[in-house]
């Protein structure tokens, strides 16, 4: 026998013998190679980087049936747990709502990592099971949605699931989000204000409108936004349009584009400051009702001068019988404003 062929029975004799329990895959098998091997939950281990179409264990798990999805959710590492919640968001599935609400209350006791790791930790399994609960439409989850927005300590999780409450439109879930707008946490209260807006009940008014003095300017520009969505709080949005932040008032201003009144108009104008500043187009808002304002002119403090210019058109809009506000227009500013005699 030649020394090639001994040194290669040798190597067959000490290779690892497979696992007992692991399936040889058939030549049709989509769980070939890692994917298999990571599929099998008793082998420890995560795949490095976000879940995507690189990840071995998402590319095996998306060729199977949701079922297997469902199952996965009570794979006792966080990972797949994570994996499984993330695909079943993007195609809901009616039989998993109890699994993930398992998926929603395990580990909470579990200590918070920072920095972040959605991908490897209990925080990041429940904050996608969480947010699929949301988009499975079932009512049925709104008691352990409710439970993780009041319990979880995880901040990322308590977020996800207010506004997965807001995503059912679940009535029950007013009040608890009224009161995690007072919550320490202002990811938590961003998001509770975002959900009372989806929701849209006119009885969120008054805890929207003390939202909208938060010490956070994005909780603010969220607060203020939910408002309109409710259709009130005209008074907290007209003291939202001296905001110092400029999204806040940009969303103030569309928010009383919705529901304010004519006499709203004049507070609208003089949100816009010293008129000579403005953009062109922004003027051209003023003055015409067919105005084409760029992209590039609806962020930062641009985006407030836009958006108080469509909120007046758009209030004498709702308002056919108001005389339209006149505003004249020179090339070196405007002259004033007033309504059109």
């Amino acid at each position: 026998m030649s020394p090639a062929r001994i040194l290669l029975a040798a190597a067959l004799l000490v290779a690892p013998a497979p696992l007992a329990s692991q399936r040889a895959p058939s030549p049709g098998d989509p769980l070939q190679g890692s994917g298999a091997r990571l599929l099998d939950p008793r082998l420890p281990g995560a795949p490095r980087g976000h879940p995507g179409a690189s990840d071995p264990f998402v590319a095996a798990m998306r060729v199977l049936p949701p079922a297997e999805w469902i199952r996965r959710l009570d794979d006792p590492r966080p990972w797949a747990r994570r994996t499984a919640a993330v695909l079943l968001a993007g195609r809901p599935q009616a039989g998993a709502v109890a699994a993930l609400l398992r998926a929603l209350a395990r580990d909470r006791s579990a200590p918070i990592v920072r920095p972040y790791a959605p991908q490897t930790s209990p925080e990041g399994a429940r904050a996608a099971a969480a947010a699929a609960l949301g988009r499975a439409g079932a009512l049925a989850a709104a008691q352990g949605l409710l439970d993780a927005l009041a319990h979880d300590p995880s901040d990322r999780v308590a977020s996800e699931a207010a506004l997965s409450l807001g995503m059912l439109r679940a009535a029950m879930a007013r009040v608890p989000l009224e009161r995690a707008l007072k919550d320490r946490r202002p990811p938590v209260r961003r998001a509770a204000a975002r959900a009372l807006g989806w929701i849209g009940d006119r009885r969120s008014e008054r805890a929207l409108s003390e939202a909208a003095r938060d010490s956070e300017r994005e909780v603010r520009a969220v607060s203020v936004e939910a408002l309109g969505r409710v259709g009130g709080g005209r008074a907290a949005l007209l003291t939202a349009l001296r905001d110092p932040d400029p999204t806040t008032r940009a969303r103030a201003a569309a928010s009383l584009g919705a529901v304010g009144r004519p006499e709203d108009r004049e507070a609208l104008l003089r949100s816009l400051g010293d008129l000579r500043r403005l953009p062109p187009e922004v003027k051209l808002a003023l003055v015409r009702l067919d105005h084409r304002i760029p992209r590039e002119l609806r962020f930062g403090e641009r985006a407030a001068w836009v958006a108080a210019a469509e909120a007046i058109r758009q209030i004498e809009r709702r308002h056919p019988r108001v005389k339209p506000l006149r505003v004249p227009y020179r090339p070196d500013g405007f002259a004033g404003a007033a309504p059109t005699p």
